[in-house]
């Protein structure tokens, strides 16, 4: 079988393999999101931090009790339907599209 992609580039794969070469070094930063907000609270001096979940958000506060921490409440999320986009910028329910 012909190799189709010579007629399209002119020369075949095969003929410019790059060899495999194992990384040396990998570099692997896991932070959970309380840790990441807590280091961005403190280096930046922040006073008013927004999570959107409300446990993270309680867990946050604990870690930095000088910013306050604001956040929806879960039932409020589920009955007031909240992590959704508001009715006038919902799709498909004859609104205007931004």
């Amino acid at each position: 079988m012909q190799d189709p992609l010579r007629h399209l580039l002119g020369r075949s794969l095969d003929d410019a393999r790059i060899p495999w070469r194992e990384s040396e070094q990998e570099i692997i930063d896991y932070r959970d999101r309380v840790a990441f907000a807590a280091s961005v609270i403190r280096n930046h001096e922040l006073r008013l931090w927004f999570e959107r979940d409300w446990p993270t958000a309680r867990r946050i506060q604990e870690f930095c009790p000088e910013c306050l921490v604001m956040s929806v409440p879960t039932p409020a999320l589920w009955i007031d339907r909240l992590d959704e986009p508001p009715p006038w910028r919902r799709r498909g329910r004859g609104g205007p599209r931004l």
